[in-house]
């Protein structure tokens, strides 16, 4: 998979929809940040040198960050298909394209 630029982003799935997660989606176009900065943008924050927010902000990263492991590109399609969901005003310069990559 491949990113592209952080206002128009180009993603490329080589693994499928059905292998490809939000979460690795997430880190490509925005870093690993999420997962593993202090919630204050504090630069040393552990459960040894926590901030303020560690303790109730940890808990909480870390059900994200496994929800959005478990949602695949194939299961948000498939909510989609079923009708009961649509997306409807994506964000500018979000732009999906059907194709094939290859490799770098």
């Amino acid at each position: 998979m491949g990113a592209q630029g952080r206002k128009r982003s180009l993603l490329c799935l080589r693994e499928g929809a059905e292998k490809t997660d939000l979460m690795r989606i997430l880190t490509l176009i925005e870093g690993p940040g999420f997962h593993e900065d202090c919630v204050l943008g504090l630069k040393l924050c552990s459960d040894e040198t926590a901030c303020p927010m560690h303790t109730r902000w940890s808990p909480i990263k870390h059900k994200i960050v496994r929800l959005l492991h478990e949602q695949t590109l194939e299961k948000l399609a498939g909510a989609v298909k079923s009708g009961r969901y649509r997306l409807i005003d994506l964000p500018d310069g979000l732009v999906f394209v059907e194709r094939h990559c290859t490799a770098p």
